[in-house]
């Protein structure tokens, strides 16, 4: 069987033509990523700290330093970004925060996020919004994030908390 060149030609188009639209997202979110990355080292090196851990997820990164004292939120959402800094020392306690509605018998998440409940009484809770169906209609990740930085957080919590 042969292939002639026209026949080759109009294939490999093809191919270029679908597979073009994946690089680019891809080299886009990458790109993304790092610009958010590098927000979190400035903002990392503005209390003389280092980034450990670190996540992803739709439209924002968390991070947290490799003493585990601070954590770091840095948010992008089209032209707006939102940079928090949360000092564990002055924290109580981490909750996760799922604010929803019922639409025709099934719920509706509209808000996650973090809710750091303060050490001082006086103070105001610090919420860390991971998502909102105002910005994003489909979640991707951000439940099982909220979840699994609320346990992390709560587990350095322990540590740091005199015993007595």
């Amino acid at each position: 069987m042969e292939i002639d060149f026209g026949t080759l030609l109009i294939g490999s188009i093809t191919v270029a033509i679908c597979a073009i639209p994946f690089v680019l997202t891809i080299g886009s979110r990458k790109k993304r990523e790092k610009q958010m990355m590098k927000s979190l080292q400035t903002m990392a090196a503005q209390h003389n700290c280092q980034i450990g851990q670190r996540e992803f997820c739709g439209n924002y990164v968390l991070g947290m330093d490799k003493t585990d004292r601070f954590v770091f939120f840095h948010q992008a959402i089209k032209e707006q970004t939102k940079e928090r800094t949360v000092d564990l020392m002055e924290v109580a306690a981490c909750k996760p925060m799922n604010i929803g509605r019922k639409i025709a018998g099934e719920r509706v998440v509209e808000r996650l996020g973090l809710e750091f409940v303060p050490t001082d009484k006086d103070t105001s809770e610090i919420q860390l919004e991971l998502y909102n169906n105002d910005h994003s209609f489909q979640l991707r990740g951000e439940l099982q994030s909220m979840e699994k930085w609320t346990r992390l957080i709560n587990d350095r919590l322990k540590r740091l908390q005199p015993t007595e």
